[in-house]
């Protein structure tokens, strides 16, 4: 490398040559300067922007219908235990589960990874124990991922299983 030492890696601008960041600035200038900028063009401008922030915060109207696929008796069946104290270890169940999703919500939220990994593998065990597979693969993103908006959607799809879960009767 010493060789190198001597040459020129230095680019010289010459008067005849312009880059494209001085062409693009030449011609934002130039636009700035032809367009006859008037208060109605503006408002319907600030219009337009306020149109698209509304339509934004808007909700879709439909939400994905989450089906649930869970027959309680036979799990207690399964399980060896009566419908009775399978109601309330299912109760204990949700209650837990809540608490997780909870701790998870609020980890995300804080974008602490390994709080969120550790609970998810609490929450899968919890639901292989009371075979809920409804959202395995939503708890398994949350073990793998450290993305916060990856697990903002998959704790999202976990609360609403959830919820249709707890709506389950027998």
């Amino acid at each position: 490398m010493v060789e190198l030492a001597d040459d020129d890696f230095l680019i010289t601008k010459d008067e005849n040559t312009t880059s494209e960041l001085d062409e693009f600035e030449e011609l934002e200038l130039e636009e700035v300067n032809s367009e006859e900028l008037d208060e109605s063009s503006l408002s319907d401008e600030v219009k337009n922007i306020e149109n698209m922030n509304l339509n934004l915060d808007q909700k879709p109207e439909t939400q994905e219908k989450i089906t649930i696929d869970y027959n309680k008796n036979q799990v207690a069946h399964e399980i060896g235990i009566d419908d009775e104290s399978f109601n309330e270890l299912f109760q204990d169940y949700l209650n837990e589960s809540q608490v997780s999703t909870k701790v998870i919500n609020d980890a995300i939220e804080q974008n602490d990874s390994t709080i969120w990994k550790k609970v998810a593998i609490k929450l899968k065990g919890m639901s292989d124990n009371m075979r809920i597979h409804d959202f395995s693969n939503e708890v398994q993103t949350l073990i793998d991922t450290t993305d916060v908006e990856t697990a903002k959607h998959a704790i999202k799809t976990i609360n609403a299983t959830l919820e249709q879960i707890s709506k389950i009767e027998g």
